[in-house]
């Protein structure tokens, strides 16, 4: 009986250590999308200033630079985000496919999130191809007016599925939080 019980104890350590572990996967990915809807909203600034007929050609050329540099660290934060050496945004990896959390003592105890599920879905938006930094409008930048305000209607997509996706992190780290709280 005592072995059991020891064993029993032991098990729940390691799984409230992997719920502690799960949810700072989950917060370091939730910290790299919060940063991706810092950028993509001072991206919709500016392709909202270079799509005002009081901007210049010169003005577009200045904004437009900095737009693609923005892009690029977009880019940058999917590509790299990682967490124990895992990618967590990029397409294909992480949290666009299936990931198990061991999160207590029985092969029971444990928190699924699917390929088909809310997170992976609103993540997929984010980061998919054709989607995002990848959507036709933000690829071409805010040279002229005309792309300038077709990037603006993407970007406010883009912003929202970005929400999406940190709603979905943050649920599931509360849920997280509870069960090492229980």
């Amino acid at each position: 009986m005592a072995t059991r019980l020891q064993s029993q104890s032991s098990g729940q350590k390691v799984g409230m250590r992997n719920s502690q572990d799960a949810i700072s996967m989950m917060q370091t990915a939730e910290g790299a999308m919060d940063e991706m809807s810092n950028i993509v909203q001072r991206m919709k600034d500016l392709a909202t200033q270079s799509a005002n007929g009081t901007s210049t050609t010169e003005d577009r050329k200045a904004m437009d630079a900095e737009f693609t540099e923005l892009r690029a660290e977009l880019d940058n934060i999917t590509n790299n985000t990682t967490f124990g050496g895992q990618s967590l945004l990029k397409s294909g990896t992480g949290f666009q496919g299936d990931v198990t959390f061991q999160i207590g003592g029985t092969s029971a105890e444990k928190l699924e999130l699917k390929s088909t599920g809310t997170l992976a879905t609103a993540l997929k938006e984010v980061v998919g191809t054709g989607k995002g930094t990848d959507g036709a409008a933000v690829k071409v930048g805010i040279s002229d007016q005309a792309k300038a305000t077709a990037s603006m209607a993407e970007l406010d997509i883009f912003s929202q599925k970005i929400g999406e996706s940190r709603s979905a992190f943050g649920a599931n780290i509360n849920r997280l939080e509870h069960t090492v709280n229980n």
